[in-house]
């Protein structure tokens, strides 16, 4: 059956989020200069924001609450700032109690490695998002793996802003391990319901600092 006969999904089925990831994000935005926050949340819709703030971490909201805000933020900022703040808020959530306890989980099994954290990523994906696809993690040559967002909502994959944000969240794995790398997106398919990123690593950054 075409999306266009198939009928809308209720409230409980809808994709979500938890509104812990969203808090982090709209805190690293109040750290911006006054006027660089208000341009992004002129741009965001007050009731989503006001809901984002009251609700507890642990609460489902609506996904498009934060596709709509990374939409808002690569308006105003463009796709650097944007990878970059999806990088500090990953950072900031996974050490935040509520979730902290699977990053702690992938260092005890895999070690502090990339790769393991990787691996452990689905566990993430399922964390914060639900009735929104799933996180695969391919392994390819030492050093890099592929992740693939598989099933994804539409919301998602027409909002160029969120998938900039999304690719600074799996940088974020990087970041934690002190190692040198880059995500690169795929281009996407027309119609396809997936998107994939790259991610390549080399050496430590401190190893690197002293040649």
């Amino acid at each position: 059956m075409s999306s266009a006969t198939s009928p809308p999904p209720s409230a409980g089925e809808a994709p979500r989020m938890r509104a812990g990831q969203l808090h982090e994000a709209v805190a690293l935005i109040d750290e911006l200069p006054p006027a660089v926050a208000r341009a992004i949340y002129g741009r965001y819709n007050p009731d989503h924001l006001r809901e984002i703030v009251q609700a507890t971490r642990l609460t489902w909201v609506p996904i498009e609450y934060g596709i709509q805000l990374a939409v808002a933020y690569q308006d105003v900022l463009g796709e650097k700032d944007t990878f970059n703040w999806g990088r500090a808020t990953m950072l900031r959530v996974t050490s935040r109690p509520w979730i902290r306890p699977l990053r702690d989980t992938a260092i005890r099994i895999f070690g502090l490695t990339p790769r393991g954290l990787y691996r452990f990523a689905p566990r993430f994906w399922d964390a914060v998002y639900s009735r929104s696809g799933e996180l695969i993690c391919l392994s390819r040559a030492e050093g890099a793996v592929t992740i693939v967002l598989n099933n994804i909502p539409k919301a998602m994959l027409g909002a160029p802003g969120h998938l900039t944000a999304m690719a600074g969240a799996l940088a974020a794995a990087l970041e934690f391990c002190e190692v040198r790398g880059d995500v690169w997106m795929r281009p996407l398919t027309a119609g396809d319901n997936r998107c994939s990123f790259d991610v390549i690593w080399t050496e430590r950054k401190e190893a690197s600092a002293h040649e």
